[in-house]
This record gives structure tokens, sequence and C-alpha cells, in this order.
């Protein structure tokens, strides 16, 4: 396998394996993470419960097609969708001046929350690696080499 190949695999692998473990640390705390999506100010009521019960389980399903390899640019495609939605949730936070958690990997309050430029920071590289798996599979040089 060509390094550039070796490169766009880890790429993959790494993003899916962030998203699984985002979902996964989210699913059994879901009404700890509509805390966290009321906390924004966006959504009504109902609309928070809706998001805090199906996103971590969207994001741990992309995540999981990134790591096996399966519809690698539609799961692509819909964590830099998932990762431009949570950078303009935060960054509506920060331009109203609200100090929340942002419940990215830790759902619920935690004693000494993450500020959210630094998630936005965190997530900007996220996005990025979104678009690197996008255009690397759009080329095609993300695809694992035939089984002998």
């Amino acid at each position: 396998m060509k390094r550039k190949n070796l490169f766009h695999l880890l790429a993959r692998i790494a993003l899916g394996g962030i998203f699984v473990v985002s979902g996964f640390l989210k699913i059994p705390s879901a009404l700890d993470f509509a805390h966290n999506v009321a906390s924004y100010q966006i959504l009504p009521h109902a609309a928070n419960i809706l998001a805090a019960a199906t996103l971590p389980w969207i994001e741990l399903f992309c995540g999981l097609l990134l790591v096996v390899g399966y519809r690698v640019r539609a799961c692509a495609f819909f964590t830099f969708a998932l990762m431009l939605l949570f950078l303009a949730s935060m960054g509506s936070a920060i331009w109203r001046g609200l100090e929340i958690d942002c419940g990215c990997f830790q759902p619920g309050k935690s004693e000494v929350p993450t500020p959210l430029w630094v998630s936005v920071v965190r997530d900007l590289g996220f996005l990025a690696l979104s678009v690197w798996v996008l255009w690397a599979y759009r080329r095609g040089e993300d695809r694992l080499p035939p089984a002998s």
C-alpha cells in the first residue's frame, strides 16, 4: 500500500473513531446531553430532547461506517455537515456571550468545562479531517486493495 493511501486510510479511521467515541459517550447520558443541547438556547424544548436522542446514534453509526470503510463518501459528507452545524452552534453561543459546556465528549455539566473557543478550534480540525477524507475518497485513494 502506498504511503499516501495509508495516510488516507488512517485519516478515515481516525475521523470514524472520533465520531464513534463521541456518540458512544453520549448515548447512555441522553438526558445530560439534552441539557447541553438546551444550553445553546437555539431549539425549542422538544427539539432539544429529539436532538439529544438522535445525534449520538447518528455519530456512532457514521463513525462505525467510516471505520469499516462502507459508504465512506456519504459518511464523510455527513460528518462534514455535522461539524458545520456544531461550529455554527458554538459560534452562536460565543457571539451571544454564553458560557456553556459544549457537551461534545462529556455530556452533562463538568466541573471544569472546556471553553467554547477550544472546542471550536478542535472542531475545525475535525472539519478539516472530514474534508480530507471526502477529497481522498473522491479520488479513490482510500480504498483497500482487494484481499488475495
